[in-house]
């Protein structure tokens, strides 16, 4: 009998997964792919919370829009980015994403909300406050001073999103080989921008975001904030959630193989993606954004000038030095030896290994608990004094093989003894090819 579709609670949020014998929360098996319940022993299918997650925002979805035309808010649009946004409050103040002046819209009884949002948890007060302290730790920054003097328009927002929770598969290439990998790991609340005024990278500096207390969204919610409406097209967003999920898992996935510069292609069909509302606070003064987190006050100022990261040329350089170093002492004090010696072997090691990525753009992320923020392309770091953290990191993922239509768990071993010498040797015949030539031919 399945319990849960017999009493399925508009009031109860669809992101706990449970089991359809008994009801209560299961937690999932990454080996059988299914979700176990710790308290009655039942198997629940993989396929049952999304569809259960469906269901519940198929239903809500069609009373709230009756419950937003009868409280009828106030629907405004911007002339300068395109925002939609609804407001209980009369006055259309500016735009929270350009600061350009609102326009009063026709609400319409067909909108697209989402039906599950996270409750503010901090005041505006508070908020303030948190920017404040920011400024106040940061006064040799010019984005410092642009926020103390604009503290006042600090507004509360909910932000339209997608949280994707559950499993997914991946399957993973890496730059240097035409082998492909296939793993299975599980989304925990990855959180994807539904909006295209929104900075993603600036929504990931105020991460993270406590799900646990969301509730169904409700009218009376848009005291004292503002909704932000979606207006992302569905490709566009189909694209941004694989390569939200392709970053989130990227981390364990670079630990199981033991390796970098890997391309994930997540496939998350059997996972939850419910539309949520998430709690921030926004700011935008001389080209200087700012996101507060609504329910932990984490503070996220956006640098709009790119700087440039060289981190590529670190391996050919320290190859070059070693090279040097080799020469410095086959050339027996022959000084046309070394140099020639030395030349050739940094002009091989950089042609070989730098490739056209040697230098590459990326932002500044500026944070309240965690000083300086960047994010490598796609990959998002954190600098805490002297050591760098990443977000939390993804569960460690299952490798398997197909063998005979069966999907089998491996364990990949990747520096095995006989690997680590062979690379060894290969290296030091690699860095001594000139001489060893040079020898041969006199």
């Amino acid at each position: 009998m399945d319990v849960l579709n017999e009493q399925l609670n508009l009031d109860v949020s669809p992101l706990s997964p449970r089991c359809v014998h008994c009801g209560a929360e299961t937690s999932y098996d990454l080996v059988h792919q299914n979700y176990h319940c710790l308290f009655c022993g039942g198997v629940t299918g993989v396929r049952h919370p999304a569809a259960r997650a469906e269901a519940w925002q198929e239903r809500r979805q069609a009373a709230l829009r009756e419950e937003i035309w009868d409280a009828a808010p106030a629907l405004y649009r911007c002339p300068g980015c395109g925002a939609t946004l609804l407001s209980a409050r009369a006055d259309a103040g500016a735009c929270p994403f350009c600061a350009t002046a609102l326009i009063r819209g026709a609400l319409s009884r067909d909108l697209d909300v989402a039906p599950l949002a996270l409750p503010f948890s901090l005041s505006p007060e508070q908020a303030r406050a948190a920017l404040k302290a920011w400024a106040g730790k940061n006064l040799l920054q010019k984005e410092a001073r642009r926020i103390t003097a604009a503290l006042d328009k600090l507004e509360a927002c909910y932000l339209p999103c997608r949280l994707v929770q559950g499993p997914v598969r991946f399957e993973v290439t890496r730059d240097d080989c035409t082998r492909s990998y296939r793993c299975r790991s599980y989304a925990q609340g990855v959180l994807v921008n539904d909006s295209a005024q929104v900075d993603s990278l600036l929504l990931s500096a105020a991460e993270p975001f406590d799900w646990g207390p969301a509730r169904p969204f409700t009218p009376e919610m848009l005291s004292g904030a503002r909704l932000k409406l979606h207006d992302l097209p569905e490709t566009l967003l189909a694209r941004r959630i694989d390569e939200e999920l392709a970053l989130h898992h990227l981390g364990s996935v670079e630990r199981g193989l033991h390796s970098s510069s890997l391309h994930l292609r997540p496939d998350a069909s059997d996972a939850l993606c419910v539309p949520v509302l998430a709690p921030v606070y926004l700011l935008t003064t001389e080209g200087t954004r700012v996101m507060v987190n609504g329910q932990t006050g984490r503070v996220a100022v956006s640098r709009d000038k790119p700087s440039r990261s060289r981190e590529r040329l670190l391996e050919p350089l320290i190859l070059s030095l070693l090279a040097a170093i080799f020469w410095m002492y086959a050339s027996g004090g022959n000084l046309e030896l070394f140099i020639l010696g030395t030349a050739a072997c940094v002009v091989l090691i950089f042609a070989l290994l730098s490739g056209p990525q040697g230098e590459r753009l990326h932002r500044r992320l500026f944070r309240l608990r965690d000083p300086l923020a960047e994010r490598y392309e796609s990959r998002f770091f954190v600098a805490d004094g002297d050591r760098t953290v990443e977000p939390p990191a993804a569960p460690a993922p299952v490798f398997y093989e197909v063998r005979g239509g069966e999907e089998i768990p491996v364990e990949m071993r990747y520096y095995t003894a006989p690997r680590i010498l062979l690379g060894a040797a290969g290296a030091v015949v690699f860095i001594a090819l000139p001489f060893l030539l040079a020898c041969l031919f006199t």
